[in-house]
């Protein structure tokens, strides 16, 4: 029988995590994402790919500014991942009595899952830079690792790549595509809202703007995305992995 993914019951279920975890992820969120990430946003600029127009030369970008930053830019990727790692546990469903299970269980697993989503990431640009078509299928069908691993303290880094793989056979577009919809209006709202603050900003400060205001704000619609998008993803997980288990 071949599986379904029903977009409603997903966004219902998403939306349920979130408001059962609702104080467990605002702290978690609220340091490991938003803080941390006001702090990036304030310290290293983003990298300019104005009038970039080819993939390599996108890569190329994003070398230099890696080179250039990588005493911020390591650091706050592995917290960031660390603190979206706990995310994922804490909606995983496991029988957790408090927040410092999460918070201990995602560190005994994270080196696994950073290597395993390093990993997926690596599949995914190469997918993207051979053939858009094949990257974006990769990225969906690979995209419930964290939820797998997550729910899944005995899987290793391939072990969680092959379940995850498994978890979203015959599925990847759907997933895809819903995904994208949430990514896509996400980042519509937040490109809204960054530009009438900066425009605010502009207009009491100057040309200069208030950046620590600014960066503020963009760290703090960058972690409400982050954080809609890992309940969806552990809601999509959550509905396909009975199915693939019954197959």
């Amino acid at each position: 029988m071949p599986k379904k993914l029903d977009y409603s019951a997903a966004w219902s279920d998403a939306t349920g995590l979130l408001n059962a975890h609702r104080e467990a992820v605002l702290a978690i969120a609220g340091f490991f994402l938003f803080v941390v990430g006001w702090a990036f946003a304030f310290l290293v600029p983003e990298p300019d790919i104005e009038g970039v127009e080819t993939f390599a030369e996108i890569l190329s970008v994003l070398q230099a500014h890696f080179a250039t930053n990588w005493m911020y830019i390591l650091p706050v990727t592995l917290i960031g991942s660390y603190g979206s790692f706990v995310l994922y546990v804490l909606m995983s469903g496991q029988n957790l009595t408090k927040v410092g299970d999460a918070l201990t269980i995602a560190l005994s697993r994270f080196f696994p899952y950073f290597i395993a989503s390093l990993i997926v990431g690596w599949v995914v640009i190469l997918g993207l830079a051979a053939f858009l078509i094949p990257g974006l299928y990769l990225g969906a069908r690979l995209a419930t690792l964290p939820a797998t691993m997550a729910a899944n303290t005995a899987l290793g880094i391939g072990g969680g790549i092959k379940e995850t793989w498994a978890t979203t056979a015959g599925i990847g577009w759907k997933t895809f595509f819903l995904l994208a919809v949430v990514v896509i209006v996400t980042w519509l709202v937040s490109m809204v809202v960054n530009t009438i603050i900066g425009l605010m900003c502009v207009l009491i400060a100057g040309p200069e703007g208030i950046p620590l205001v600014q960066s503020g704000i963009a760290a703090l619609l960058s972690t409400i995305q982050g954080v809609i998008l890992i309940a969806l993803i552990t809601a999509i997980y959550r509905q396909l992995k009975p199915q693939a288990a019954s197959q």
